[in-house]
């Protein structure tokens, strides 16, 4: 795992405009989520549901590991047809995440707030899709709603 880039996501104190955020900012942030993004991935080919666990925010877990999210869900017609249930997070996770998102790439990054981003990769047609909602807590990156 490559060690955590030195500095900070924004220089605190100063009054934050997500749309005015400052090239270096940009930058240093994009290749943070970058690594970030690539470490998550590796976690989610080597299926380590509790390493991923530990890369989400407390509301997304119970979102995803809620019985109303599941069963939605599980409606889906690869899961459907597959007659897959999803009876929790870790069932989500195997089933869902690892077959979507051990791959993915961030190709592009939108500041929310100060310490919230959103994470894109860009299709072969450009297509700009989202891929995480990122708050930085605590000194790392978390997967946030």
């Amino acid at each position: 795992m490559p060690e955590p880039l030195p500095g900070p996501v924004v220089e605190e104190g100063l009054v934050f405009d997500p749309k005015n955020v400052p090239r270096e900012v940009y930058d240093y942030t994009k290749l943070d989520v970058q690594h970030y993004i690539e470490d998550l991935n590796r976690v989610i080919r080597a299926r380590n549901y509790e390493a991923w666990v530990a890369n989400l925010g407390a509301d997304y877990f119970k979102e995803k590991n809620s019985p109303e999210y599941l069963r939605k869900v599980a409606e889906q017609p690869r899961l459907k047809t597959a007659g897959i249930v999803l009876a929790n997070a870790r069932d989500y996770f195997i089933h869902v995440v690892v077959p979507s998102r051990a791959r993915d790439h961030v190709d592009d990054i939108e500041f929310v707030s100060q310490r919230r981003i959103k994470a894109y990769t860009v299709t072969a047609n450009g297509q700009r899709l989202r891929l995480y909602d990122l708050e930085y807590e605590n000194g790392v990156w978390k997967i946030v709603n």
